[in-house]
């Protein structure tokens, strides 16, 4: 399933999928409302995932749940609660969604514009090594 700019909500790796997301959210600060994708009306019949033959794509309807955009600049933004708030209810759903973890949100292009979210998840899938990838995202001094 995708979102309205095309980032898979459903159909993810599995493996990721149960663990954690990353998210770039510049793009979506463009629009009044974000139309997320979550599932595909078939005969009557919601499905969480992509339709599988080429017949069920043709008859299928995507079905949509809807949150406020934002319009004002994030770039920048390294804590995830100066984020505008319908960006966070955004990762939220998301979250809610997939059912993992918005570990990473990306504000802009250079690698200090990263918020890490996440607690032992997180640790889990640095290695023990977090400290050293915040370290490594802190603006040159």
């Amino acid at each position: 399933m995708t979102d309205a700019l095309g980032v898979p909500v459903h159909d993810t790796d599995e493996h990721w999928m149960r663990h954690a997301l990353a998210l770039a959210e510049r793009a979506q600060r463009e629009f009044d409302e974000i139309p997320v994708c979550v599932g595909y009306r078939h005969r009557g019949e919601v499905l969480r995932g992509f339709p599988a033959s080429p017949s069920a794509q043709a008859e299928a309807e995507p079905v949509y749940r809807t949150v406020r955009g934002w319009r004002r600049e994030t770039v920048g933004i390294r804590a995830f609660e100066d984020l505008p708030e319908a960006a966070r209810d955004y990762v939220a759903l998301l979250e809610e969604e997939v059912g993992a973890p918005v570990w990473l949100v990306s504000t802009g292009p250079r690698r200090e514009e990263t918020i890490l979210r996440g607690d032992a998840g997180l640790e889990a899938l640095l290695g023990g090594r977090r400290r050293a990838v915040e370290a490594g995202l802190a603006p040159a001094g």
